[in-house]
């Protein structure tokens, strides 16, 4: 059957070539879904082929001589290869803005002071190993300070990061309202972690001890997401 909606932009005749056809989305989708589950869930490429679908009865043109389910069946697997195509940029996008909001994160540290005993020289490949800066990006990335490259991206990156943001959420509800209060302050204010214990009433060390305890759960959020590898500096490109 035809989704609801449909018939406000098929002629019936279109409806009826959806709904002979409606078979091969599910078809299409489980022959895809073990490759391209990585990136998407089974339900995302059945509506991303049902999309294909009616676009494929808008432009049928049954003179041409091929079946309406055969000439379908290629409309949908390219509608859910073109998705697989745009998620797999989007995350890639999203990811590079993340990893560059930790490199970022880290040399903030270095040049207020503002960082981990460091004797053995190895500080920042252990912080960058763990994700910990990473995991402080995506709190400001996620909630909305990094901004689409376009106009074109912005309709995409808003429907795409609803996972995102609902995964933030989770995390962040785990954390304390004092917690959640330190990261807001100190990535979307950008306050410093002594100033910020200042206004919050919280002795200087304990506001660090704060900070790196939200920072490890968001850090394990990221893990958890699969986010196992950084990508070259800029300066190894």
């Amino acid at each position: 059957m035809a989704e609801p909606g449909d018939g406000d932009r098929l002629t019936p005749a279109q409806q009826a070539l959806v709904a002979s056809a409606v078979d091969e989305v599910s078809g299409v989708a489980r022959g895809l879904a073990a490759r391209l589950r990585f990136r998407l869930s089974f339900d995302e490429l059945v509506s991303l082929g049902h999309a294909g679908l009616v676009e494929a009865a808008r432009v049928y043109d049954p003179a041409r001589g091929d079946s309406f389910p055969r000439f379908a069946r290629y409309r949908i697997r390219g509608a859910m290869l073109d998705g697989y195509a745009r998620e797999a940029a989007e995350q890639e996008r999203v990811l590079a803005l993340c990893m560059k909001g930790g490199y970022d994160f880290v040399g903030r540290r270095r040049r207020q002071g503002d960082v981990m005993t460091d004797i053995d020289g190895k500080a920042e490949e252990r912080l960058l190993d763990h994700v910990d800066g990473l995991a402080a990006s995506v709190f400001a990335t996620a909630v909305g300070a990094a901004k689409p490259a376009t106009a074109e991206d912005a309709l995409s990156r808003r429907e795409r990061h609803d996972r995102a943001h609902t995964l933030l959420r989770s995390t962040l509800a785990r954390l304390t309202p004092r917690e959640a209060e330190v990261l807001s302050m100190h990535y979307l204010e950008g306050r410093p972690l002594n100033e910020v214990g200042g206004a919050l009433r919280i002795p200087h060390p304990g506001a660090y001890r704060v900070h790196d305890r939200a920072i490890v759960r968001l850090g394990k959020l990221m893990r958890a997401a699969g986010v196992t590898e950084l990508p070259p500096r800029e300066d190894e490109l």
